[in-house]
């Protein structure tokens, strides 16, 4: 079952990081509000560990919008 889409971020060392990140929540919080393409998440890993844990957390955040 499809519950939205994530913009998932994968990034190394990047000074602007917190700048960036920021800009893409307030796309995100802009688009969810108007509605019509349906929910979207964003996150941001710096390893790929973090993958799965990402994916999960998002999709359960997308799931308790719905």
């Amino acid at each position: 079952m499809e519950v939205g889409t994530l913009i998932l971020e994968a990034k190394g060392h990047d000074p602007l990081a917190e700048v960036k990140m920021a800009g893409a929540r307030r796309w995100v919080a802009v688009v969810n509000q108007e509605g019509s393409f349906g929910l979207w998440d964003y996150a941001i890993i710096y390893q790929p560990t973090e993958l799965n844990n990402a994916v999960r957390q998002s999709a359960e955040k997308l799931a308790r919008m719905r």
